[in-house]
């Protein structure tokens, strides 16, 4: 039930900055403890549920908006260009201006898109609603190349 409080409070603000340790908060538990609930029921970090939902958020808006790639992304919670680039290419295997010319200019691809994996497969409307998120592969995150110095 608690992790039914959180997926409410990520719902509402998947857009702005959201902390494990805010999101523990309002369910009235610890950090760790939260995170391992989470990821008991929903099988995903809260890190990749976020994920998940603002990389659908995005494919949609990329799909029926003419706004710019860059303001789709800080509108969805990326913090810049870069990352949103990053992250979506990884996702879906392609980078966020070339799948919206993939699935923005047939009609016939209307209301759905591509989602990365053994093949790539259309997915339905259905893969937007948030209840369906654990049903998509997990985006993991990036990781970052150690300097040696």
């Amino acid at each position: 039930m608690r992790v039914a409080q959180a997926l409410e409070v990520i719902r509402e603000n998947y857009r702005e900055p959201l902390t494990i340790s805010d999101l523990a908060t309002s369910c009235g538990l610890g950090r760790r403890r939260f995170a391992a609930a989470f990821r008991q029921v929903l099988g995903v970090t809260p890190y990749q549920y976020i994920l998940n939902l603002r990389l659908r958020a995005a494919a949609d808006r990329l799909r029926s908006d003419s706004g710019t790639v860059l303001q789709i992304g800080l509108d969805i919670g990326f913090g810049d260009l870069s990352e949103f680039t990053r992250r979506f290419h990884a996702a879906f295997g392609v980078p966020p201006g070339r799948f919206r010319q993939r699935t923005g200019d047939r009609s016939d691809d209307r209301g759905r898109y591509f989602q990365r994996g053994p093949e790539e497969r259309p997915v339905g409307e259905s893969a937007l609603r948030m209840a369906d998120a654990p049903a998509l592969r997990p985006v993991q995150p990036l990781r970052t190349p150690r300097r040696r110095g």
